[in-house]
């Protein structure tokens, strides 16, 4: 009791100073991106303290509060507030069925993924004419819809089948054979048959597949090979056409000889 005293005081390290955990906190705060081992460098250098990067460590986790260093939002939080009025693009390449090379500018709203329009250019691409092919794409057509119906609309695929192609396929006067007695229409098979029959037709004329792959505007010419062209062996069709001939010559009243 005679040599205690008056204060009762813990043992050990006092810590670091105020004018020290002032000096990391500002440098951390300067420069955000920087690391404990760096700071303490820093420190070193700028005020020949030795400070180990453990207490740097310390000194920011008790006194440094990242949510408040800076009034920027993040690139994160500036894209979420923004996602109602975001676009996203996309420039790709394409074959046409004469093999000339035309570029494709999508331009597409992220939060609907409505498309907003697209912009083609035949030839190589540079600046003014992304540039160019960005302005056709956010103006879309002049005209309107590039496809349009009686009203001025867009253009329904089902209804083009419905009023054109089916009425087209029924009508005798489109077929050779139209006055016979065993005439019978076509039937329509939807647009994926149509499509694998151009290419199958088109392979046989051009004896390339390369033609109906870039007419369909496949990215792989596998894909044509296999779900588009069904190709007809040549015995085959000689077959077909000489039972055609037969046909021709029963619906003329010749008498064929077996």
């Amino acid at each position: 009791m005679l040599f205690s005293p008056d204060r009762r005081r813990q043992p050990g390290p006092k810590g670091p100073s105020a004018e020290l955990i002032l000096a990391v906190v500002e440098m951390k705060q300067r420069n955000p991106n920087w690391g404990c081992p760096r700071i303490a460098q820093q420190m070193a250098l700028a005020f020949h303290l030795q400070i180990d990067k453990d207490v740097v460590r310390r000194i920011l986790g008790h006194h440094y509060q990242p949510g408040h260093s800076s009034g920027d939002p993040s690139w994160l939080t500036f894209l979420g507030h923004m996602k109602d009025s975001l676009w996203s693009m996309d420039l790709f390449r394409c074959e046409s069925a004469t093999l000339q090379t035309h570029w494709v500018l999508v331009v597409m709203d992220q939060y609907t993924r409505r498309i907003i329009g697209f912009g083609v250019h035949a030839g190589d691409v540079d600046g003014v004419t992304l540039c160019r092919m960005f302005n056709r794409a956010i103006r879309g057509p002049a005209d309107g819809p590039i496809l349009r119906g009686v009203k001025g609309g867009p253009l329904e695929l089902n209804m083009l089948a419905k009023r054109v192609i089916r009425p087209a396929l029924r009508n005798r006067e489109n077929y050779r054979n139209g006055e016979s007695k065993n005439w019978k229409p076509l039937e329509w098979q939807g647009f994926y048959s149509l499509r694998r029959g151009i290419a199958t037709q088109l392979t046989a004329i051009t004896r390339d597949p390369m033609a109906a792959k870039g007419l369909l505007r496949h990215s792989s010419v596998n894909t044509t090979l296999a779900h588009y062209i069904k190709d007809v062996p040549e015995v085959t069709a000689n077959g077909m056409a000489q039972v055609e001939q037969l046909f021709d010559k029963l619906d003329a009243g010749e008498q064929v000889v077996q």
